[in-house]
């Protein structure tokens, strides 16, 4: 098991009190994983086609000068999500954390063309999610 118990006892102006706090055997076992993160799993080895269009949108609070031209950037792209730790280890936490590496098929993606261009195909690299 991560973790076990001992027992310390903490003094408070009314009286004393003994109180259970968990103690990490090996701190580079991560904790328990909360219900969100346990819930992203389900993306893990799943392979996705994606579209992306990006571009000025009505009541935007973006500065008035960006996007101005109306031209919208139409991303596609082919993603997998890995179950593979992104770090070796994540030393803020303690532990391994739970991001994993997102890799982008033939490291590319296409942006479709526009106004002023052709399709363009684009050199992208993994990351992580």
């Amino acid at each position: 098991a991560a973790t076990s118990s001992t027992t310390t006892t903490t003094a408070s102006t009314d009286n004393s009190s003994t109180t259970t706090v968990p103690i990490r055997k090996n701190p580079s076992v991560s904790l328990p994983l909360d219900p969100m993160v346990e819930q992203l799993t389900l993306l893990s080895d799943t392979s996705w086609k994606m579209s992306l269009n990006i571009g000025r949108e009505q009541g935007t609070w973006m500065p008035k000068d960006w996007g101005v031209s109306g031209d919208r950037l139409l991303i596609n792209l082919q993603i997998d999500f890995t179950g593979q730790q992104l770090y070796k280890r994540e030393d803020f936490l303690g532990g391994l954390g739970g991001a994993r590496i997102l890799k982008i098929k033939d490291n590319q993606m296409t942006l479709s063309p526009s106004v002023r261009e052709g399709i363009q195909t684009i050199r992208a690299l993994e990351g992580g999610w």
